[in-house]
């Protein structure tokens, strides 16, 4: 227990090496620790070693988190170079290149994951580059693709090896399909005729676009 305001010595096992076993419990998140160490030998009086040997640690319980940040959410685009995010940890600091993306789109049922080479229907991430800002290269074949909704969700790591537990799933549409659109009234083409007799009230058709 941490509880008194002056410094305590505790007993160790052994010698070379020597142990003592602790209650990880009593550890806070975030809290900046010293171990001490001071031997004693056998001899009468005992001979103290003076000087004394340090080591410190922090502790880190905590996950770090990220978030995609381009394409933003829901949006419909028809050019994507890269997509990019940034990550944070409070403790000990993101891992550099550790953060990983899922880039997810359905065909159907069947949902498909980019690898960060191909497109596969296995469970996959890919990989990123960077550290607090971080950015991969956008899919191929998404041209081959329009009309998609993708799904991207960033997933980062600190320096003790904790992952991100947060969803933070975002979503765009990749659109290069033109719009289609057709003439209804006037019907027909080329033996219309309209006069004082036969007005043509308005003009109408159609256009058809299923995203944007």
């Amino acid at each position: 227990d941490f509880n008194s305001a002056s410094q305590v010595w505790l007993v160790a096992s052994g010698t070379y090496p020597w142990t003592r076993a602790i209650d990880d419990t009593k550890y806070e998140d975030a809290k900046f620790y010293v171990i001490y160490s001071s031997a004693t030998d056998r001899t009468t009086p005992a001979n103290l070693q003076t000087a004394v040997s340090s080591r410190t640690f922090t502790v880190d319980r905590s996950s770090p988190t990220s978030s995609v940040l381009a394409p933003t959410d829901n949006s419909i685009i028809k050019t994507l170079s890269q997509i990019t995010g940034n990550a944070s940890d409070t403790v000990s600091d993101v891992k550099d290149g550790a953060t990983k993306v899922m880039i997810t789109y359905l065909a159907g049922a069947t949902t498909n994951y980019w690898t960060g080479s191909i497109w596969t229907t296995t469970e996959s991430t890919a990989s990123t580059t960077g550290k607090d800002t971080w950015q991969i290269a956008a899919p191929a074949g998404l041209d081959e693709r329009s009309q998609n909704r993708f799904y991207v969700k960033s997933v980062a790591e600190d320096n003790v090896g904790l992952r991100q537990v947060t969803n933070n799933t975002k979503s765009f549409i990749y659109d290069v399909t033109a719009p289609t659109s057709a003439v209804t009234l006037p019907v027909g083409s080329g033996t219309n005729y309209y006069g004082p007799s036969k007005q043509l009230p308005t003009i109408s058709g159609t256009s058809n676009d299923p995203y944007s």
